[in-house]
């Protein structure tokens, strides 16, 4: 396994940890109380967060590439979790909104990848990385 699938297996590992810390403090659909409001408090930065996307991102568009596709499909439904993560490092609406859409292409290049069909995996990969550009442009460096 090569340098960055190590890395990005850790990534994941982090991420799987946190979103199932997160989905362990949730209630449950039904419950007739409210649950006590929790604070997220993360673990990384925004940079170190966006460090560990692109590492992600990489690899799947290796993945892809070597058609991979339930290791893709795996690792794009971890950075449809880091979109979600990515939401507690803004306040901002439309730092917000650029997070939810990331993860939604996200989830949407996971359930492509089920088809196991390279040209609507890249299409899918592509919407991504435009989700992901469209909130470079707009935060990054600034």
């Amino acid at each position: 396994m090569s340098n960055n699938r190590l890395i990005a297996a850790a990534w994941a590992g982090m991420m799987i940890l946190i979103g199932g810390a997160l989905l362990a403090s949730a209630e449950p659909k039904g419950a007739a109380t409210q649950p006590a409001e929790r604070k997220f408090t993360p673990v990384l930065d925004i940079e170190g967060l966006m460090e560990g996307q692109e590492i992600v991102f990489a690899t799947l568009r290796d993945l892809i590439k070597d058609k991979k596709w339930d290791d893709a499909r795996h690792l794009a439904g971890v950075l449809s979790e880091l979109g979600n993560v990515n939401i507690h490092h803004g306040t901002e609406a439309d730092y917000i909104k650029h997070a939810e859409n990331m993860s939604k292409a996200s989830a949407n290049l996971a359930k492509a990848l089920r088809k196991r069909e390279e040209p609507e995996a890249r299409k899918a990969y592509s919407e991504v990385n435009a989700a992901c550009q469209a909130c470079h442009d707009q935060y990054k460096d600034h």
